[in-house]
């Protein structure tokens, strides 16, 4: 009998039961639904394109169009992370940090079901990263 989990039975679940078939099946639905509502934006027109006699409304145009790009490539980004984390759920590596290996806790998980790290990864890395553009040079 294959039952879907709800989310509150998700976050009850015994550690022994972290990423077990219910669990896996409960989160590649999440992600399959987060894949159909993040369909990707149509970029307008380059500004090139749609001139304009005023400069204030060209660059209006040409600030709209960086925000549609800017948003265009968020969403493939999106897109890209969850096929990633569809393709860790059916290979059973979902929902483990790619750095530690330890397990992501659930409400993590649930929160953001792309995560690919525990939080104390995440803020190694951020901690990092931070460092690293405060060496690089201007």
């Amino acid at each position: 009998m294959n039952t879907t989990l709800t989310k509150e039975q998700v976050i009850a679940a015994s550690e022994e039961e972290f990423m077990d078939d219910s669990q896996l099946e409960f989160i590649r639905q999440r992600l399959i639904e987060m894949r159909q509502s993040h369909t990707p934006v149509m970029t307008p027109a380059e500004p090139a394109e749609q001139r304009c006699a005023d400069a204030i409304d060209q660059a209006h145009v040409e600030q709209q169009w960086m925000i549609n790009l800017r948003r265009r490539s968020y969403q493939s980004d999106l897109l890209s992370d969850i096929d990633k984390a569809l393709r860790r759920v059916a290979t059973g590596e979902y929902g483990y940090c790619e750095m530690s290996g330890e397990p992501i806790d659930i409400n993590r998980l649930l929160a953001n079901p792309v995560s690919r790290t525990t939080v104390e990864e995440q803020q190694r890395l951020e901690i990092i990263d931070a460092a690293t553009i405060r060496k690089t040079p201007v």
